[in-house]
């Protein structure tokens, strides 16, 4: 059985406008750096992305897809940090969703001068891929089996045929940041 890939964008993408919750994420760690310990700070956007953050639609559509391609594999591609992508971000998609990707989650540091490149991003996911599945040919996932979502058009160096660009989410919620200390 051959799986069929499907790696998202995650701001515009799956999530609107983030600026609060980037913004309390580097306000604690900036404070971290000045004060030269880690503060008690776990983020937690869930309640944020079920505010609406959280494309309409977004869980539906994972739903669809996992039964109309089976089996389906979930894998993130941003061009956030790493930091911020691992430590918060990813999970609050979780839990608001209950939709579970795919680990590593692809960031700017798997990105080519910020172009997203599948082929790097798929080097890896074809290895724990080939673990997975048996008898996987590379060439045949490639070209039928992976899908690339994001928002912007050609955001990917390689493979640009696989990419489908969705609608801009632009959604945003306040959050005082402040409120939170």
């Amino acid at each position: 059985m051959k799986p069929y890939i499907f790696i998202f964008d995650i701001d515009g993408c799956i999530l609107g406008n983030v600026r609060y919750l980037t913004g309390e994420f580097t306000l604690y760690k900036k404070l971290s750096e000045l004060l030269g310990q880690s503060p008690d700070y776990k983020p937690n956007f869930e309640l944020d992305l079920k505010k609406g953050i959280l494309r309409p639609g977004f869980i539906e559509f994972i739903s669809c897809i996992k039964k109309r391609f089976h089996p389906c594999e979930l894998y993130v591609y941003t061009n956030s940090s790493y930091s911020w992508t691992n430590n918060g971000l990813v999970s609050s998609i979780e839990k608001a969703s209950k939709v579970k990707f795919n680990k590593p989650y692809f960031t700017r540091e798997t990105s080519i001068n910020h172009n997203k490149s599948l082929a790097e991003a798929f080097t890896t996911i074809f290895e724990k891929l080939s673990k997975k599945y048996e008898n996987l040919d590379k060439d045949d996932i490639i070209n039928n089996h992976l899908v690339f979502i994001d928002n912007i058009k050609e955001n990917t160096s390689t493979y640009k045929n696989r990419q489908i660009t969705c609608p801009d989410y632009d959604y945003s919620v306040f959050r005082n940041v402040y409120e939170y200390f």
